[in-house]
């Protein structure tokens, strides 16, 4: 029986919009990422299962619009000056906060204050935001 050979290939992180493949099913998604400007309220939720491309299309939008790209359970006290002035805010995977009250609190936070700046904000849950918990 013959042994699969293991390559030590370098891997080179692919996240930008050359690296996307725009295809139908996602062709609506990559059209509201880079129509942001006109996202109503400055807002957009990016939804889809792990392996879909939103953490991908969260890192063109942040080419794009200078945004800040944080894991929503990674926000801390500590974050919420730097993050609440960034020019533009990407939460990833929100629903992982659900159920903790202190990290739902400092999202809220953050939203409100992007929202008194006008500054745009990109969240991203594999689920619609009904079933996210929070």
């Amino acid at each position: 029986m013959p042994e699969q050979l293991v390559l030590d290939l370098p891997v080179r992180p692919a996240m930008g919009r050359g690296d996307f493949l725009v295809t139908e099913s996602n062709a609506a998604a990559v059209a509201q990422v880079e129509g942001w400007a006109d996202w109503p309220h400055g807002k957009l939720v990016l939804t889809g299962p792990e392996g879909a491309g939103k953490t991908h299309l969260a890192h063109v939008w942040a080419g794009l619009s200078g945004a800040v790209i944080v894991a929503a359970a990674d926000v801390t006290e500590a974050d919420m000056p730097r993050l609440s002035e960034a020019p533009a805010l990407v939460l990833e995977d929100v629903p992982a906060v659900a159920g903790d009250l202190a990290a739902e609190t400092r999202l809220f936070h953050l939203h409100n204050a992007l929202a008194n700046r006008g500054a745009p904000l990109l969240l991203t849950g594999a689920a619609p935001p009904a079933r996210w918990g929070l």
